[in-house]
């Protein structure tokens, strides 16, 4: 499974999560876990989201907007911190176009 994000784009990418107790608190790291950034995390749909772009995109004047910007395609990981576990799971690969 993978999802496909234009080189000259940024767009949400969101993931789908279950766990059992519900957990709120999720990062991503497109890195391998060597850095992680937060995400917006939607109770009601159990949806985890992250603003990203791709490595060619332009931002238009006046914006503000925070996001992570992609040099390749990556299966990134996610996870969340409810002691003593430490929840990481891979999430569907992003394929730049």
């Amino acid at each position: 499974m993978y999802w496909a994000l234009s080189s000259l784009g940024r767009e949400f990418y969101t993931v789908e999560i279950s766990t059992t107790p519900e957990l709120a608190n999720w990062e991503i790291s497109f890195d391998q876990g060597d850095s992680w950034h937060d995400m917006d995390y939607d109770n009601a749909a159990n949806t985890a989201t992250i603003l990203v772009s791709g490595p060619k995109f332009l931002a238009p004047a006046g914006d503000n907007n925070q996001y992570v910007r992609l040099t390749s395609s990556v299966v990134p990981y996610i996870r969340s911190i409810d002691n003593p576990e430490v929840i990481v799971r891979a999430t569907p690969r992003i394929d730049l176009i």
